[in-house]
């Protein structure tokens, strides 16, 4: 497999390592972020018991997400066109729980 060219930059990988390979190394680094990223924020949520907390995790939670999801559209099991959709719809979710954790937090809900 040719390297990842972009327009007016060159390649994006080293002539040696294929586009599949860098993909999953991403995937595989990204994968062992956010499952650490999920295990604190949910470790902070049992610390603190608060609904931001637990908005917070889930958010969070959608990187790993994102990630099976990489892994699953690298293998073949979804078709590019339902894996930019779902994966849109896990970024306006981590979006809005964000939004309503910041929400909570600041007293906005008595």
């Amino acid at each position: 497999m040719t390297p990842v060219q972009l327009p007016g930059i060159g390649p994006l990988l080293h002539a040696d390592v294929p586009a599949d390979n860098f993909l999953v190394l991403v995937l595989a680094v990204a994968a062992a972020f956010s499952v650490l990223v999920v295990v604190l924020s949910v470790a902070a949520y049992l610390r603190r018991r608060t609904t931001a907390y637990l908005l917070v995790a889930a958010a969070f939670s959608t990187f790993l997400g994102k990630t099976a999801l990489g892994i699953v559209s690298l293998t073949g099991g979804m078709a590019p066109g339902v894996h930019h959709l779902v994966e849109h719809s896990l970024d306006a979710a981590m979006l809005l729980l964000v939004l309503v954790a910041v929400y909570y937090a600041r007293g906005g809900v008595r």
